[in-house]
């Protein structure tokens, strides 16, 4: 019994796929798929490297280290300790880092550990088990990404227009704020708290763990992708809809950003399916 890969993929949202901030992994204990999360700061990292493509650099090494035997929690508190050794390490100033939460590299992961036949998530990434679907959204992300689609129609109503909008996001600008500030609920307890690797303490019992039986198919994705199926054609045909349809992620497809212009969409993805077979 054992894992056989049936299709990946990976595409940065921007021209240049060497700025993607997603990763994945497909190693000999585990595989996983890592999501760097937009940094909303001003440092930049060694290599000339976002907040988000730093901290899914350090996680993707950090795979190849961590122990196959680990369980969900001591896997995720492995993978954040990780990430604060390297972000200490990196930068020239570490105390920033502690006071100032927007300038520390963050990312969620889903993992599969092929030992324990379980898949683990922290944060919003997505998975298909057996054709069901689990997926996590923060409350945060609702209310920016219903904020920004309310400003920009308003903008849209006063006579601007999809093209004027696309150049110049206003709404996005609106919301920036609520973006930066909501740092502060990161790894908290309260209404707007929501769960991502910092390098700080975090909540490891609020890991997800589902099991995975023998004949089933999963599919480990990043939330770049706003409907998820079981096959790579299907969730990305609906990116080809966004695309056609609402590139702005004003309506159909709110979101906090949209596609800027000649991106390949508005949030970098990655999609991996596999299952685990019988014989």
């Amino acid at each position: 019994m054992g894992e056989r890969i049936i299709e990946t993929w990976i595409q940065a949202k921007h021209p240049n796929q060497e700025l993607c901030e997603d990763g994945l992994y497909t190693g000999s204990n585990y595989y996983a798929v890592i999501d760097g999360v937009t940094s909303k700061g001003s440092l930049v990292w060694p290599g000339e490297k976002t907040g988000g493509r730093f901290a899914k650099d350090v996680l993707l090494e950090a795979l190849e280290t961590l122990p196959a035997d680990m369980n969900a929690k001591g896997a995720v508190s492995y993978l954040n300790d990780a990430l604060r050794e390297a972000s200490f390490q990196a930068a020239e100033n570490p105390e920033v880092l502690e006071r100032v939460r927007e300038e520390r590299p963050q990312a969620v992961l889903i993992v599969y550990s092929r030992m324990r036949r379980e898949v683990w998530c922290f944060g919003d990434c997505q998975c298909m088990i057996g054709g069901r679907l689990y997926r996590k959204t923060t409350v945060m992300d609702e209310l920016t990404a219903g904020a920004r689609s309310a400003y920009n129609q308003l903008e849209l109503a006063a006579g601007k227009t999809l093209e004027e909008l696309a150049e110049h996001d206003m709404g996005r600008e609106y919301i920036m704020p609520l973006l930066v500030g909501e740092c502060q609920f990161a790894n908290g307890d309260g209404e707007y708290s929501y769960d991502v690797l910092d390098g700080f303490p975090i909540h490891e019992e609020h890991t997800q763990v589902y099991p995975v039986r023998p004949g089933e198919e999963v599919v480990l994705a990043s939330d770049g992708y706003p409907e998820l199926f079981g096959n790579l054609a299907e969730s990305e045909s609906v990116i080809r809809e966004v695309k056609e349809t609402d590139p702005m992620c004003m309506y159909r497809f709110k979101g906090p950003k949209g596609i800027a212009p000649g991106f390949h969409s508005f949030d970098d993805r990655t999609y991996l399916r596999f299952i685990l077979e019988e014989n």
